[in-house]
């Protein structure tokens, strides 16, 4: 496998040699990934709360699940946002525009 100008082939696939691409793509993977897990965990809070069958503890375990996780998507979102406007505005790196 050819990995492009600048790239070295490792066993996660290519990965850019300059500093600054190496760390934007693991943060797009941890984006994703932040974004993955939380779906997964929203999924079974969803489960716990619709086959609770009226058990308050199983209902509070479900909310609190959901919850987490949509608390979680909104402060990672929040980062994001304000890295962009660090690196973008206040740094000027054009990779990240």
């Amino acid at each position: 496998m050819q990995c492009p100008e600048g790239s070295a082939l490792t066993d996660l696939g290519c990965i850019p040699e300059d500093p600054l691409s190496f760390a934007q793509k693991f943060y797009d993977i941890g984006l994703g990934l932040i974004g993955i897990v939380s779906f997964f965990f929203i999924l079974y809070g969803a489960f716990l709360i619709s086959t609770s069958k009226g058990d308050p503890q199983k209902l509070t375990n479900g909310k609190t699940y959901v919850y987490y996780a949509v608390a979680g998507v909104i402060f990672t979102l929040l980062i994001f946002l304000i890295v962009k406007i660090v690196a973008v505005n206040t740094l000027s790196i054009p990779e990240f525009q």
